[in-house]
C-alpha cells in the first residue's frame, strides 16, 4: 500500500486540498515513503524487543538514534531543507535500531547468528526497489483526465502488482502459510458463527 504513495501521492493530495502549490516534490515523496517502509523493517524487531525484556538493552541505541537524528536533521536540513530532515531520520535509524536491535535481539534471546536476517532485509528492500523501478513505466502510462478516476486506476494497479509479487515470492515460506491457516481460518469461524 505505501508504494501506491510514490505514484498516486500527487494526485491525492490534489484531490484533497485542490492546489498544486502543496505538491512536495517527488523525491520528499520518495524518502518520506522510504522512511515509513523502514520504520515497517523495524517493527517486528521493536515488538520482539518489548515483549522479550530487551528495552533496557535497547534504550541507548534509541538515545543515540534520537541524538543523531536531530545534529543530522540540522546540519542535512540546512543544507537540502525539508529533504535534509527527512534523510537525517532515515539516516540516523539505519545506523542505530535498524541493525543493533536485530543484534541484539538474535544475540540474547534467539541465541542464532543475526546475518540471515540482514540477507533476508536487504532481500526484500531489493525486491521492493526492483517492484517500483518495474512499475513506473507502467504507472506512467495511465493519463486519465477525471483525478478521482486516476487515483483509482493507478491505486488498483499499483495495489494488484504488489500482492501478485508478494504472493509469488512469499506463497512457499512458513510464514505466509502461517498467516494465510490463521486469516481462512479466522474467516471460516466468523462464517460459522454466522449462520449459526
Amino acid at each position: 500500500m505505501r508504494l501506491n504513495y510514490i505514484f498516486a501521492g500527487e494526485d491525492i493530495v490534489m484531490a484533497v486540498v485542490q492546489k498544486g502549490e502543496y505538491l512536495l516534490p517527488k523525491n520528499i515523496l520518495i524518502i518520506g515513503v522510504s522512511y515509513f517502509f523502514l520504520s515497517g523493517m523495524c517493527f517486528p524487531c521493536g515488538i520482539f524487543r518489548t515483549t522479550t525484556g530487551l528495552f533496557k538493552m535497547a534504550k541507548y541505541s534509541m538515545l543515540t538514534a534520537s541524538a543523531l537524528n536531530i545534529i543530522l536533521s540540522i546540519v542535512f536540513g540546512l543544507k537540502m531543507g525539508l529533504f535534509g530532515i527527512i534523510l537525517a531520520s532515515l539516516v540516523s535509524r539505519l545506523v542505530t535500531n535498524m541493525w543493533y536491535e536485530p543484534f541484539l535481539l538474535y544475540r540474547k534471546f534467539f541465541e542464532e547468528k543475526v546475518y540471515k536476517y540482514y540477507l533476508n532485509q536487504i532481500l526484500r528492500t531489493l525486491l521492493v526497489v526492483a517492484l517500483i523501478v518495474a512499475m513506473i513505466p507502467l504507472i506512467n502510462m495511465i493519463t486519465i483526465e477525471h483525478l478521482y478516476l486516476r487515483i483509482f486506476v493507478k491505486s488498483i494497479v499499483c495495489c494488484s502488482i504488489t500482492a501478485a509479487v508478494l504472493l509469488i515470492t512469499f506463497f512457499r515460506t512458513d510464514e505466509f502459510k502461517f498467516l494465510l491457516e490463521r486469516t481462512v481460518g479466522s474467516a471460516m469461524k466468523l462464517i460459522k458463527e454466522k449462520m449459526n
